[in-house]
């Protein structure tokens, strides 16, 4: 009940910091989801969350879409996200752990 609770509060300061700065509220994220669910689910969670918040801008700014620009942007973005995927259902999960633990390390290290 707690980590909800943690979660929906998280999700409230980092949208309002988005809503604010005009970006970042993914960043904020992104490391409570982690903390709240673990590595290997934070990434997909977050990707879906992404993807609505996208698609909402998406419907409230249809008249503005330069599709010639949406067209160029999809031909490399779309192979290198399935690439992206791939590369992450492939990694070990320890090897995301150790990862993450490493940045931490180097975070605490800097800021002493």
């Amino acid at each position: 009940m707690q980590s909800w609770f943690f979660l929906i509060v998280s999700a409230f300061v980092a949208s309002l910091a988005a809503a604010i700065v005009g970006t970042g509220g993914g960043v904020l994220l992104l490391p409570v989801l982690a903390l709240v669910f673990g590595v290997r689910d934070a990434v997909p969670i977050y990707a879906f969350a992404q993807l609505i918040g996208n698609c909402s801008r998406v419907i409230f700014n249809w008249s503005h879409i330069q599709w010639r620009v949406v067209f160029w942007f999809c031909l490399g973005a779309l192979p290198a996200a399935g690439l992206g995927a791939l590369c992450f259902t492939l990694m070990p999960a320890a090897g995301l752990t150790r990862a993450n633990a490493r940045n931490k390390a180097t975070r605490l290290k800097k800021e002493s």
